[in-house]
């Protein structure tokens, strides 16, 4: 329909209402402005309302996968496309779904390439991890405590069983004002007590008794993965508070491994961090690590399986991985760079990516045609096409190439074609 809508627009219409489409990128009134884009996490809870069919008995589980999938990979400069990592964490992924209850539910991780230590889950599935995290995790163990956590959110549905209940304190709240509306009394402290009662008192409860949860499943599964629990669990939990602790003393960009609930993410990540003075919804990561080592201390010690070699650090340590992953960082600190205003470490980051020929990724190719002066308008155009052809892009090629071809090649048709082909792709 809205496709339908766009081909009755002008071309300036067209380009507005896509770039609202695009997930935050505001495109400049003037070529030489940089792009406004958005950097903040990924908005999770939008894109995950529709019930996985293994609980719900959802008629069209794939066409919902799809299209969270392809919403993901729209926004920001999209989702991190390293195919040697892809395939371990598939692998490692379909490994913690054997060693934990049966039968599985479905599981997939997406690397977005963002510098923070962020990870969440929709409720169709997805777990996405941040370059952050995947740079920072040193082992296999580690990297499978993870996975097993947020594994653990989708398991047990903590993202739908917080949704079904913020709807119905949603409707609550609307119901007490059309009974205020009928009756001309004041609805002020019923919506107000309905309100409260839910993110004032039940959901941050919820949420401190899922994240336990997810810790409790993410020793059992590790365990029968024959993983022990120090350099598993308990890495990955101290990681967390080392990254706290940097945080508190450098500014919030803490770690997040909470399911995405009824609100947009922070910038810090879905549901905000697990620091208590960040986010009342996490518990504290000293009494987490508390109740894992009470646990582990409850139960008969078993030996855990030998592994001859560390596959995630092969994997970590390959050219393949460190090509892609060193163009994504250099991406994802230009788009920072460029939201701070920093046009000096602008300016070097341009430089150091364009040393990097031939370019493997969408954001690193946008990020040199953005950069490129004004007179450049052919080379810019034949960048951010090849950029749109990758399977890593985002809709931000597509936007700045429409507006190349709309305000400098005045090609109408053509940047009408352009979004349209990005509707297209993203749904």
């Amino acid at each position: 329909c809205l496709n339908r809508t766009l081909r009755h627009l002008g071309s300036g219409a067209t380009l507005a209402l896509a770039a609202c489409q695009g997930g935050g990128l505001q495109l400049p009134s003037t070529f030489g402005s940089p792009p406004v884009a958005s950097t903040g996490a990924v908005s999770l809870d939008s894109v995950g309302s529709k019930p996985d069919d293994t609980r719900s008995g959802s008629t069209r589980p794939e066409q919902a996968r799809s299209s969270e999938f392809k919403h993901l990979q729209s926004m920001g400069i999209g989702l991190a496309d390293i195919p040697v990592a892809q395939a371990y964490l598939d692998r490692l992924m379909q490994r913690v779904q054997n060693a934990g209850p049966q039968p599985p539910r479905f599981a997939r991780v997406l690397i977005r390439p963002r510098l923070s230590y962020n990870a969440a889950t929709t409720r169709n599935g997805s777990i996405v991890v941040d370059l952050g995290w995947l740079k920072s995790i040193d082992s296999e163990a580690e990297l499978a405590a993870l996975l097993a956590h947020e594994y653990g959110h989708i398991f047990m549905d903590h993202l739908g069983t917080k949704n079904d209940v913020g709807t119905m304190t949603h409707l609550a709240t609307v119901g007490a004002t059309m009974f205020a509306a009928k009756t001309g009394g004041n609805n002020y402290w019923s919506v107000n007590l309905v309100g409260f009662g839910w993110s004032g008192a039940l959901m941050p409860s919820w949420s401190r008794n899922q994240e336990y949860d997810a810790d409790r499943f993410a020793v059992d599964t590790t365990q029968s993965m024959g993983f022990a629990t120090v350099p598993s669990v308990r890495a990955f939990l101290e990681r967390i508070q080392s990254v706290e602790t940097s945080a508190s003393r450098n500014g919030p960009n803490p770690p997040t491994t909470a399911p995405t609930t009824g609100g947009a993410p922070s910038e810090a990540g879905a549901s905000g961090g697990t620091n208590p003075g960040l986010s009342e919804g996490h518990p504290r990561i000293e009494e987490r690590i508390a109740r894992v080592q009470r646990l582990v201390e409850g139960r008969p010690r078993t030996r855990p399986t030998a592994r001859t070699a560390d596959e995630w650090r092969a994997v970590r340590e390959s050219s393949s991985f460190r090509n892609s992953e060193e163009e994504y960082v250099l991406a994802a600190q230009y788009m920072d760079a460029l939201s701070a205003g920093k046009a000096a470490e602008v300016n070097a980051l341009v430089r150091k990516i364009d040393q990097r020929k031939p370019l493997r990724t969408a954001a690193a190719m946008t990020a040199i045609a953005w950069s490129l002066p004004v007179a450049d308008i052919g080379r810019r155009a034949a960048l951010l096409s090849k950029a749109a052809a990758l399977p890593d892009a985002s809709f931000m090629p597509f936007s700045m190439l429409a507006f190349v071809q709309r305000d400098l090649m005045k090609e109408f048709e053509m940047s009408t074609k352009t979004l349209e082909a990005a509707l297209d792709r993203f749904d």
